[in-house]
């Protein structure tokens, strides 16, 4: 009966957070080949904010575009026995 009482609750809060911590984890990805990115193409310059926020942007749409591309962006149609 205690695992209930604490289970309950507890799966009403996770499933409160999990879109956000998905939304999260998109921003993060982005953020992180982003900085990548901007690393490879200025060197050892300094990035400034703007730069930044450019490659954040391009870093967006090439996972968005990423998404958009059959059998990569859904991995439910990746698998061979699921494929139509």
């Amino acid at each position: 009966m205690l695992i209930t009482i604490v289970g309950i609750p507890l799966a009403l809060i996770i499933m409160m957070l999990y879109v956000p911590l998905l939304f999260l984890g998109w921003v993060t990805a982005a953020l992180f080949l982003g900085r990548k990115a901007s690393v490879m193409l200025r060197g050892m310059q300094p990035a400034t904010t703007g730069r930044r926020l450019l490659m954040l942007l391009l870093a967006v749409l090439a996972l968005w575009l990423c998404g958009q591309l059959p059998y990569v962006g859904d991995g439910s149609r990746s698998w061979p026995c699921c494929s139509e």
